[in-house]
């Protein structure tokens, strides 16, 4: 199976419906069959402050977004050590 490397751009545009992106990152998503995303729990974090002061809907919504990312079998999460 093929890996592609997903970053905080490609989450943010994916949950925020007035990001300039979302429309290339919702094609990037229907065309990944049969790929693995691969990110970080540094990159979620990042998504996750990204929209810390968004309101409260954005902020609820993005929570959702990344719980989900968490338990998506298609997804590898690396964890960062330094």
């Amino acid at each position: 199976m093929r890996k592609i490397f997903a970053d905080s751009f490609y989450w943010i545009a994916l949950i925020n419906p007035k990001d300039q992106w979302r429309p290339n990152a919702l094609n990037v998503s229907r065309s990944l069959v049969d790929v693995a995303i691969v990110t970080t729990d540094e990159i979620l974090t990042e998504t996750l402050n990204y929209f810390a002061e968004s309101g409260k809907f954005l902020r609820q919504t993005a929570v959702k977004n990344v719980q989900a990312i968490l338990l998506d079998q298609n997804v590898e999460i690396i964890s960062c050590s330094h």
